[in-house]
């Protein structure tokens, strides 16, 4: 099994075991104050997932881009950019809202669009229903979620979860594209 459809799996078995043990989810949510008591709620938070909206949404984005990025980048790879996105935007969520709770595989998801905004700039996607580039739905997503942070500072909505789990895929790309460059030149520099 790929990690791309373990996840999604546990995402939905955790979506499960929410609508039935609704009271065990303050010990997998994740708010800044509670991560010093809980601190595995860095990671289980994004098993959860407040509707199934919010469920399909995320899983949707996961399956469609990580199964490539998963065969691109490798399972190794791929763990720490789900690792990382999620503690990262975990983080930058938790220090600008320190009490609000948060749960959801956003942070990822964005990460995966990030990534492959630098990876596969010219892939064709469709973003409701509408054909373009990769590198254009990259730069789209992120100002609309640039735009939603800055107008509605209050929202229970995680942009800034999503621009950094963005931010985490471009930087991973980034330094992902570098090293594939480097190791080609070193291995065959000589003949070029």
């Amino acid at each position: 099994m790929r990690i791309t459809e373990a996840l999604i799996s546990l995402m939905f078995l955790s979506f499960l075991l929410e609508l039935f043990f609704p009271e065990k989810l303050e010990y997998f949510s994740f708010s800044f104050y509670k991560s010093i008591k809980y601190p595995w709620v860095w990671i289980t938070n994004a098993f959860l997932h407040a509707s199934v909206a919010h469920l399909l949404f995320n899983t949707i984005v996961i399956w469609s881009l990580g199964s490539l990025i998963e065969s691109e980048i490798g399972k190794r790879n791929y763990l720490l950019l789900f690792v990382t996105s999620v503690v990262i935007a975990n983080l930058a969520f938790g220090l600008m809202y320190p009490k609000q709770e948060g749960i959801g595989s956003s942070g990822f998801a964005f990460a995966l669009c990030g990534i492959a905004t630098i990876l596969n700039p010219y892939m064709i996607v469709l973003v409701w229903f509408v054909p373009m580039t990769m590198r254009t739905a990259g730069i789209f997503f992120f100002l609309l979620e640039l735009t939603l942070l800055l107008l509605f500072p209050g929202s229970k909505i995680g942009h800034i979860a999503h621009l950094s789990g963005f931010a985490v895929g471009v930087l991973f790309g980034y330094f992902l594209k570098r090293k594939v460059i480097k190791e080609e030149f070193i291995e065959y520099g000589e003949y070029y």
